[in-house]
């Protein structure tokens, strides 16, 4: 378990197991008052592939693939959460 926070445009990389890849998540701000967005981004070797992901602001849990983001705060600038790895 880790908390952190993620400001507009900053990056924190998740990595998988063995069967499973490694990819980054980056929070990429407030779309209007009730929404936010995150990006997903997974790479290997020159090759890359990202999307974003829209959450209303209510969103205490998300379950991403690897791990799971319990959100304190959220505002236009940053983004408070705690990771944890599955």
């Amino acid at each position: 378990m880790e908390e952190i926070t993620l400001s507009i445009g900053q990056k924190y990389k998740l990595k998988g197991n063995i069967f499973t890849k490694n990819y980054t998540i980056v929070y990429t701000g407030m779309i209007s008052e009730d929404r936010f967005s995150l990006g997903i981004i997974f790479s290997e070797g020159y090759q890359a592939l990202s999307y974003n992901l829209f959450f209303k602001t209510k969103v205490r849990n998300i379950d991403l693939e690897h791990a799971v983001l319990d959100i304190f705060h959220i505002d236009d600038h940053s983004l408070r959460c705690r990771i944890t790895k599955k």
